[in-house]
């Protein structure tokens, strides 16, 4: 029997972090990644990594900026889907992210299936 676990994953980031690792015996798939950037004053940049489990680094998401005082959506809907983009975690992969600045707040909503 399998079972299904919603959480959201809450970050700051500070330089390179560790977001979701995904289940040793399912996968998890990633249905929103919000990040804010609550300085007012400053924009920012993010990256979205995926590191497999030989450790090979893959590049989701390049330099996305972040306006200041504003909120990004990283996975958008395309213009040919009714509904937003998924991205999945095969067993073990782990999503991370690196931040220019210190006032970015990332929330993943995240459905783990084992």
């Amino acid at each position: 029997m399998s079972t299904n676990t919603y959480k959201n994953e809450k970050k700051i980031l500070r330089g390179k972090t560790s977001i979701h690792t995904a289940p040793t015996t399912g996968v998890s798939l990633i249905k929103s990644i919000h990040i804010t950037n609550n300085d007012e004053n400053t924009d920012s940049v993010v990256t979205i990594i995926i590191t497999d489990t030989n450790s090979n680094e893959f590049i989701y998401e390049r330099n996305r900026d972040v306006p200041r005082g504003s909120t990004i959506e990283i996975l958008q809907p395309s213009n040919d889907s009714f509904d937003s983009s998924l991205l999945i975690l095969n067993s073990s992969e782990v999503l991370k992210a690196v931040a220019d600045g210190s006032e970015l707040h990332l929330v993943a909503s995240v459905l783990e299936m084992t």
